[in-house]
């Protein structure tokens, strides 16, 4: 990898857990970027997906095995205590470039009563996310993403950062840079802005009634 190119880093869950940077205040090097936030998120996720399918007990994690590194053992034991609170067995199911139908099919024998999808950047290259969207609908599987385009495709719901708030983040880091900023000195930025979506198009066609409670605390309700 350069260590001269500017180089600004974009839906990496946790460049510090990844060992892309020592901290997210002085990144150093040549590298910058906006961060999805840690793995508490995910055990966030988690307690809006139980409260949004109270009878799921066994819940697939879909896991980007294209995207190794130290910190997947941090939040699957994240996710893990955040299971045992709300009662969930969860089944962590790889997924990559070349093994989404192999993935698709640990889920179809495993029939679990949700699926959930963290906002990694492995699991959007190709859209292949719109795949898993579609095998949530045909099988009938209330599906909760970690980014809107999950539920802007069809899925369940989503629990991330503000879309249109990192983007106005993103345009203001690069103008910056190439106007000759050092990247190294820029903190990596955490969402300001969290939201969560409902698509209750979807809840209607999979037969759920989404407690109340959770449509009026919404971002956005896709109806």
């Amino acid at each position: 990898m350069t260590t001269t190119v500017p180089i600004f880093m974009q839906g990496i869950s946790d460049p510090v857990l990844s060992g892309l940077v020592p901290n997210l205040a002085r990144p150093g090097g040549n590298a910058t970027g906006l961060t999805d936030t840690g793995p508490e998120l995910d055990a966030k996720r988690l307690e809006l997906l139980k409260q949004g399918v109270p009878r799921a007990s066994r819940v697939a994690v879909l896991v980007a095995s294209t995207m190794p590194n130290p910190g997947n053992i941090t939040y699957q034991n994240v996710r893990q205590a955040a299971a045992e609170k709300l009662g969930l067995t969860l089944v962590n199911v790889e997924f990559g470039p070349d093994n989404y139908s192999d993935g698709l099919g640990v889920i179809a024998r495993e029939r679990p009563d949700a699926i959930f999808s963290g906002p990694s950047a492995g699991l959007f290259a190709l859209a292949k996310h719109k795949l898993i969207v579609d095998f949530a609908a045909r099988n009938r599987i209330p599906l909760m993403g970690g980014d809107r385009i999950f539920p802007d495709s069809g899925a369940l719901m989503s629990y991330g950062g503000d879309n249109a708030d990192s983007a106005r983040a993103t345009a203001d880091y690069i103008d910056r840079i190439l106007g000759g900023g050092n990247p190294g000195g820029l903190p990596i930025l955490r969402p300001q802005k969290f939201e969560l979506v409902i698509n209750l198009q979807t809840a209607r066609a999979l037969g759920l009634t989404i407690p109340e409670s959770l449509p009026v605390r919404a971002d956005d309700v896709i109806r």
